[in-house]
């Protein structure tokens, strides 16, 4: 996830804050209340049993299939996994989360397995080929041995094309091999010795030898993938040929070490050159305008994240990542109806490739009601693709959380509102000297980060109020729909 915006038109303050009527919604809610009746958020949970087996997941052309049966993934990603199991003071928030995601029906949760750079808390590797054995063993390995009981598999993502909590590629370029002349991060992929540096680390996780199982990774059953990044791309190139021999050399490095699992790779998606008819199916990324990247011609942002130039990369699993807030300058229900266009010809174009399609990410920030209507459009695409036979492999939404987490980008689903602790509804309407009305994206005022800050820190939060807070309200109607996926596509497997 790219870090979010802040909010500069003025939230309208209301009394009530209804859900739209109808006999679905109701239905979802009514769903919610009898999943939140098992729900164990915020309860102290009992010791973890030990790891149960576990049948491999394989690809059969554009299907997923476990023991020969049809397998859809219901996923979620909570990527401070590893390091919220290896601080004691979250353990037991990393198991409720395994438990809550059990509860709702969720069947594959994707997790970061990197923690780099010596200021970061739980950093699995604090310096290249240096590497925190508490973590690996109080985190990974744990995560990991005890998947199977929730009912869970893992993706586990080996870095991050965006500098957040816990490092990825940028650890890479501007600490510890800045000194080489690297300056950005089309060196992650083009410096050769940041390359043979990545390569070490991705052994050193697929060779290591589960503490508790006894299991090495790579041969871990539940372990369902292994994704090169979150979000890789490769801005400037719109080519998109560095990404490309980037991907290519580096799934065939892990395929040499580990042919038993499946690879993916978190793509944006934007079609390129060499998609040329699809192109006008790209969406405007605005969020990209606004950190100084150029809309070219036919929308496309970042064209070096082209699936359709992936068919000669040995990746099992096409995927594709977006946050529809981020998408064009029109209402909730227009990104909407973008995000449906977006996934069908990223499916259609997967059937070409005859590969599956994982949607390994996709997201809304609040409020909860638009957040609400997203999901509903991912889920019943991805369920109805999957009825007409198209290669739809499952979705992972972004993301699950503990109430005792922070929300730090917006987008994080809690199953219980009343200790949610992030409301960002504001208390007055934003002052007109500081101008945070209207599409700031394209204002280079509000590139200052500190004229930014200046006009945000002039506003107070309202305190929560669970019945009327127009950020929050919703959030049992999310909770449903993730139960009602789970179950739609339980069905398909069966």
């Amino acid at each position: 996830m790219t870090l979010p915006s802040l909010a500069t038109t003025p939230i309208k303050q209301t009394t009530t804050c209804q859900l739209e009527e109808g006999t679905y919604l109701a239905a979802l809610s009514a769903a919610a209340r009898a999943v939140g009746n098992r729900l164990t958020f915020g309860q102290a949970p009992s010791p973890a049993p030990l790891p149960k087996q576990v049948s491999w997941v394989q690809r059969n052309g554009t299907r997923l299939q476990v023991d020969g049966q049809a397998f859809h993934v219901v996923g979620a990603n909570r990527y401070l996994l590893m390091r919220e199991a290896a601080d004691p003071a979250q353990r037991e928030a990393a198991l409720t989360v395994m438990r809550a995601a059990q509860d709702l029906g969720i069947n594959v949760l994707r997790v970061w397995a990197f923690a780099d750079g010596l200021i970061r808390p739980s950093a699995l590797q604090p310096l290249p080929g240096q590497f925190n054995e508490q973590v690996f063993s109080e985190g990974l390995d744990y995560i990991i041995s005890q998947a199977a009981n929730f009912g869970l598999r893992l993706v586990l993502t080996f870095t991050n094309s965006f500098n957040d909590s816990s490092g990825g590629m940028q650890e890479y370029v501007s600490h510890w091999f800045n000194a080489t002349g690297a300056t950005s991060i089309t060196d992650f992929y083009a410096n050769p010795l940041i390359r043979t540096a990545f390569k070490a680390y991705v052994r050193q996780i697929l060779m290591r030898r589960n503490s508790i199982t006894g299991v090495n990774y790579r041969d871990e059953p539940s372990i369902l993938a292994w994704d090169l990044a979150h979000q890789a791309q490769c801005p400037g190139d719109d080519t998109g040929d560095i990404l490309q021999e980037w991907l290519q050399d580096m799934a065939t490095f892990v395929k040499s070490l580990d042919p038993a699992h499946l690879l993916t790779v978190g793509l944006r998606g934007y079609f390129g050159a060499q998609s040329a008819a699809l192109q006008d199916a790209n969406p405007y990324d605005i969020n990209a305008y606004a950190l100084g990247g150029s809309l070219l011609e036919g929308g496309q942002v970042d064209c070096s994240t082209d699936i359709s130039q992936h068919s000669s990369v040995p990746i099992d699993l096409t995927a594709l990542e977006g946050t529809a807030a981020y998408w064009q300058l029109c209402s909730p229900a227009c990104k909407a109806n973008i995000t449906q266009r977006w996934i069908r010809t990223h499916l259609q174009e997967a059937a070409v490739l005859d590969k599956p399609l994982l949607i390994t990410q996709f997201a809304k920030s609040r409020p909860v009601k638009d957040r609400d209507a997203l999901f509903e459009m991912v889920y019943s695409t991805i369920y109805k693709a999957a009825l007409e036979g198209l290669p739809a492999a499952g979705s992972l939404m972004w993301q699950l959380a503990p109430e005792t987490a922070t929300d730090p980008d917006g987008y994080s689903v809690y199953l219980s509102p009343p200790t949610n602790p992030i409301n960002n509804t504001w208390a007055e309407p934003l002052p007109q000297p500081c101008q945070c009305t209207g599409d700031h994206e394209r204002d280079q005022r509000f590139r200052n980060w500190d004229l930014l800050m200046q006009c945000a820190v002039r506003h107070t939060l309202l305190p929560y109020v669970g019945d009327v807070d127009v950020m929050n309200d919703g959030w049992n109607v999310t909770i449903g729909l993730i139960n009602n996926n789970a179950a739609e596509i339980q069905a398909l497997s069966n």
